[in-house]
């Protein structure tokens, strides 16, 4: 008996789907296994501790995993870098197969960053923690955000801590902060996009900025392989009714 192409196509389809289901099974039935590998991968990676709440996972129409109140802990673990309501991630499929987590796109709701640099000149975000994996292409939170092909930030806060400047601390705070990131597969250029406000006085100050990153030369200064991120920014920054002497002062 002759079988029909379209049933046939029918059949393997429904075969392929049910496979899938039986290896994801772990994980469509336990989205917190999920959430247990991303954190050890990124701890890993960047050195820091993780706390993440709750988590939820949908395989389709694409697989997407979504965590509630996260930290994110700076280098010294008593500090927080990264704290957000909501991180939601959309994964790449064929990792999960291998029980592997790669995150293709990112979008954190509320998040509030603080930037600190200590008094050597050394930014937490360019930093990679003391228990990072050794060879680890991440090494800093920076790095980790320039990997993924689309990263955006909703309604958030960032303070900068400014401890370098030898004549005391400064900070600075931005807030209602929206940012994007697009990134090609190779990884660059990435188009970038930021804006948010700065509370410097009765007047509201705005900041906006917008244009391309790119790889900058390789330094000689730096020792061959040294896990180093050079790169340079090109685009446009427009800050208006801003008092830098109370800004900065």
């Amino acid at each position: 008996m002759a079988v029909r192409p379209r049933t046939l196509v029918i059949g393997l389809v429904l075969v392929i789907l049910i496979g899938l289901v039986v290896l994801l099974f772990p994980i469509l039935s336990n989205p917190d296994q999920l959430k247990t590998l991303i954190i050890q991968q990124v701890e890993a990676s960047l050195g820091r501790k993780i706390d993440v709440g709750e988590a939820s996972f949908e395989f389709f129409p694409r697989p997407r995993l979504t965590l509630s109140r996260v930290v994110i802990h700076d280098i010294d673990p008593s500090q927080v870098f990264l704290k957000a309501r909501q991180f939601d991630l959309v994964l790449r499929s064929t990792p999960l197969l291998n029980m592997e987590v790669v995150v293709k796109r990112m979008r954190i709701d509320q998040p509030q960053i603080t930037l600190r640099r200590d008094r050597a000149g050394r930014w937490n975000f360019l930093t990679a923690g003391p228990g990072s994996a050794p060879g680890a292409m991440l090494g800093n939170p920076l790095a980790l955000v320039l990997r993924l092909q689309e990263t955006a930030l909703t309604d958030g806060i960032v303070t900068v801590v400014d401890d370098f400047h030898p004549d005391g601390l400064r900070t600075l705070e931005l807030t209602g902060l929206g940012a994007a990131l697009t990134a090609p597969p190779q990884g660059f250029p990435i188009d970038i996009t930021i804006s948010g406000k700065i509370p410097t006085g009765t007047a509201e100050s705005s900041l906006s900025l917008a244009g391309t990153v790119t790889r900058a030369a390789a330094n000689p200064a730096i020792p061959e392989g040294a896990h180093e991120l050079s790169l340079q920014f090109q685009g446009a920054l427009d800050v208006r009714q801003v008092d830098l002497r109370q800004m900065l002062g």
